[in-house]
């Protein structure tokens, strides 16, 4: 029975994994940003020795290079994701020799599909059988172009830019849990919140939620019931009685729990 749920699951990931991601990421009012962030505390799912694995990086591409690069202030025409860089201690992998390769969705914008405009938003899926086991620094390089007036011309310039800070932990030894937790790529936008914010999820069924925000000091600052469906969900934040300052959510979902910060800004 085992064997033939662990079969069942691989041919599903397979599905996903080398399908084309949907760019349905909900950024609020920010102006660029990635997801997931680490920043943020926020990485890639661990993946499975020899077995399929899919996960998804959505991308807001922000209209001017100072968002992203100090001390230049261009608009942004585009920016490529070129490559992968994958690290393991003083060892560096190419995609190939790890089993992932990274595909993208910019809506058609552009020729090439990890090319996303300025100002405009986007998502890549990092796909494949993970063929290498331990833990792994994992890096997503891209170029930035801008078109810059000098003397009077407009020239094209061409900036490398790095969305780093991820890792990945390749597990040699499968867990039926591990295939789907109940509760996975749960995000928040914006980040800051202003007043409005939205935590993003997938659930892997329905069923009543618990929903806290505390504070830094530990004190509860909202506590409800929710109920969540199979499949993607939005809970809603009214930050609008929330001080400025640093806040942790919490949901636990049948006993699986994640907590997660995010600032309020005001």
């Amino acid at each position: 029975m085992k064997k033939t749920l662990l079969f069942i699951n691989a041919i599903a990931f397979t599905l996903v994994s080398f399908g084309q991601c949907t760019d349905d990421y909900d950024w609020g009012d920010t102006d660029y940003g990635v997801s997931p962030d680490p920043e943020l505390g926020e990485t890639f799912s661990n993946a499975i020795l020899n077995e399929p694995y899919s996960e998804v990086v959505y991308i807001l591409v922000p209209d001017n290079a100072s968002a992203v690069i100090d001390d230049v202030n261009y608009p942004i025409d585009s920016v490529l994701l070129t490559s992968i860089t994958i690290v393991q201690g003083m060892n560096s992998f190419t995609p190939e020799e790890f089993g992932l390769s990274l595909s993208c969705n910019n809506g058609g914008t552009s020729i090439n599909p990890c090319t996303f405009i300025g100002g405009q938003s986007g998502c890549g899926v990092l796909s494949g059988v993970p063929l290498i086991a331990g833990d792994f620094n994992i890096t997503l390089d891209a170029n930035v172009h801008v078109t810059a007036s000098l003397g009077g011309f407009d020239a094209p310039l061409e900036f490398p830019f790095n969305y780093e800070g991820y890792t990945i932990t390749v597990e040699t030894e499968i867990n039926i849990e591990e295939i789907r937790k109940p509760l996975e790529a749960v995000r928040i936008s914006p980040n800051p919140i202003s007043i409005k914010g939205l935590i993003q999820l997938d659930a892997a069924q329905g069923g009543v939620a618990y929903f806290k925000i505390f504070n830094l000091l530990g004190e509860e600052k909202k506590n409800e019931t929710i109920t969540l469906v199979k499949g993607f969900n939005k809970i809603a934040i009214d930050a609008s009685n929330l001080e400025s300052g640093v806040y942790l959510y919490n949901i636990d979902f049948n006993g699986f729990k994640v907590t997660k910060r995010f600032i309020v800004n005001k």
